[in-house]
């Protein structure tokens, strides 16, 4: 399996980032079962976004033709 590259990690970080929110609205508005199960995938999904952004700051350099990791979350 190849390794993931700026370009892979630009489409899934948003992605991931948008499903985050929708979780985290779940929480807020669901019963107490669906928080419950929200607040589990919340915890999977935080610690692969921390892995991606990670990945992406090591990978990332000034200057390349791809946005700075906070521009990136906060499209």
């Amino acid at each position: 399996m190849s390794s993931l590259t700026l370009s892979d990690l630009c489409v899934v970080i948003p992605l991931l980032e948008k499903e985050l929110d929708r979780i985290h609205k779940d929480i807020e508005q669901g019963n107490q079962q669906e928080s419950d199960d929200a607040s589990e995938l919340s915890v999977v999904y935080g610690a692969t976004a921390a892995k991606f952004e990670q990945l992406y700051k090591s990978l990332w350099e000034e200057g390349s033709n791809y946005p700075s990791y906070d521009e990136l979350i906060n499209r």
